[in-house]
């Protein structure tokens, strides 16, 4: 059986939405009361669709840096016919890595407003923070951080192209360098303004002030991306 893959942050991984599932009780026109469970998710849908087994290795907080080590990662895996989403993520989100304790952390801004009890002066030196704050707030040019995100896209989609893989790259930031080759949104732009324009998230459905899908979201979501998929897997086989 083939697969779907699917490579992102919060906005691809399913297990985020249960930490929100809460929020849905007694609100929601889906139902009264609703728990959220991954066939909620428009991933799933999407795999369930295509029938495909769905491999969801989407990861809330990721950085670019991971979401690609991740891919990389799963190389080995992937056959003939299988689909893969690769989602990127915003540029003012990096991955750290402290050789004193050999942890990594992704992380969007400076430390102390991560909201992790773990990451603290006493952990990893009041240097190591101030060092990391300071490239965070002052240095770090987005746009360049998703560069290093981008750049392999091209090599990736023709070693998919010979490997018979039907790839969609898709991305949340409104940079996109590469044109076509990244599926934007129906704006032209981030699929996260399109999401958020047209109030599809769970703060909308909630009022809780969440900025990620909420389940009329991963409906509309499961529409678009159904199509980008079937219109991707059309095109490669004609061409080849």
């Amino acid at each position: 059986m083939n697969k779907l893959f699917a490579f992102g942050c919060s906005f691809t991984d399913w297990n985020y939405q249960i930490h929100h599932s809460d929020a849905y009780n007694n609100v929601n026109e889906h139902n009264k009361i609703h728990k959220f469970t991954e066939q909620d998710h428009f991933i799933h849908k999407l795999s369930v669709e295509l029938g495909l087994e769905c491999i969801n290795r989407g990861q809330g907080g990721a950085s670019n840096a991971y979401i690609l080590k991740t891919f990389y990662q799963s190389l080995p895996e992937f056959k003939k016919g299988d689909v893969i989403l690769l989602q990127s993520t915003f540029g003012n989100r990096l991955t750290f890595h402290h050789r004193d304790t050999n942890e990594q952390m992704d992380l969007i801004g400076p430390m102390e407003e991560q909201g992790n009890p773990m990451i603290n002066e006493k952990r990893y030196g009041s240097n190591f923070i101030k060092t990391i704050n300071d490239y965070l707030v002052l240095y770090n040019h987005p746009d360049f951080t998703i560069d290093t995100m981008y750049e392999p896209y091209p090599m990736i989609s023709e070693w998919c192209k010979m490997k018979g893989i039907h790839i969609v790259f898709w991305n949340l930031d409104d940079y996109n360098p590469l044109g076509k080759l990244v599926q934007s949104a129906p704006n032209g732009i981030g699929w996260c303004q399109w999401i958020t324009q047209n109030e599809l998230t769970i703060g909308d459905e909630c009022g809780n002030g969440d900025g990620h899908l909420g389940l009329k979201g991963m409906d509309i979501m499961f529409e678009k991306f159904i199509l980008i998929i079937k219109d991707v897997i059309t095109r490669d086989l004609t061409n080849n």
